[in-house]
This record gives structure tokens, C-alpha cells and sequence, in this order.
């Protein structure tokens, strides 16, 4: 197992070889990481960026609507609830399907005649 392994690691290396041009070295330690230490920096710089435009825009906004709920609101015009109530009346859904009935009942109903003798003891 050992001599298929040696075989493919040398095969490995022969292509990897011929891949990689001759005259190129890889970079030193120190070049590598300064790069990605200068990439790390732009992307932090990036974020702090959006993050002061997010809170500009934030307080932007949140200023108009400020300044816009106060130019809405009337200034001693407010509704009366008396002048409310006159204006509208309240009637049920279903008086629409009942007939109408226009009833006085004191003059509608006929008289129950009183009566005018008085009966001595109990009622029962």
C-alpha cells in the first residue's frame, strides 16, 4: 500500500509541476498577510461606511415623519362629541326587513272600563 501511495504522491507532484509556471514563486509569509490584512481593513472601513449611511438615513427618516405627524395635528380644532352624535344616527341592520309601524298606544288600544264598584273582603 505503501508503493501506491509513494506512486500517486509522485504523479501528484510531476503534475502539479508541469501546472505551475517555473519562473513564478510562491509569496513570502509577510507579503500574503500583509495583503489580507489590508483586504480586512477596506472590508471593515466598507461596513462602518453603511453602517453611518443606515443611521443617517434612519434619522432622516424618522425626523420627516416627526415634523410631518406635527404639521397634521389641528391646533384647537378639536370635534365636538354632542356635534358627533347629532350628525349621525344609529339604526340596526335588520329594520330594514321589519314593516313600518307608526303605533300610539294611548290612542290605539282600546279603554279597559274602570270599575267603579267596590268589593267588601278579599279577592280570592
Amino acid at each position: 500500500m505503501s508503493e501506491t501511495m509513494n506512486r500517486d504522491d509522485a504523479e501528484i507532484a510531476r503534475h502539479c509541476r508541469r501546472a505551475m509556471p517555473s519562473g513564478i514563486d510562491a509569496p513570502a509569509f509577510d507579503g500574503a498577510f500583509a495583503a489580507a490584512e489590508r483586504r480586512y481593513r477596506m472590508m471593515r472601513r466598507r461596513q462602518a461606511r453603511f453602517g453611518v449611511a443606515a443611521a443617517i438615513g434612519t434619522l432622516a427618516v424618522s425626523a420627516f415623519f416627526v415634523l410631518d405627524r406635527d404639521a397634521q395635528v389641528p391646533q384647537g380644532d378639536y370635534i365636538e362629541i354632542s356635534e358627533l352624535m347629532d350628525s349621525t344616527r344609529w339604526t340596526a341592520p335588520s329594520d330594514v326587513l321589519l314593516p313600518e309601524r307608526e303605533i300610539d298606544v294611548y290612542r290605539d288600544l282600546p279603554s279597559i272600563p274602570a270599575s267603579t264598584n267596590e268589593a267588601p273582603g278579599a279577592l280570592l
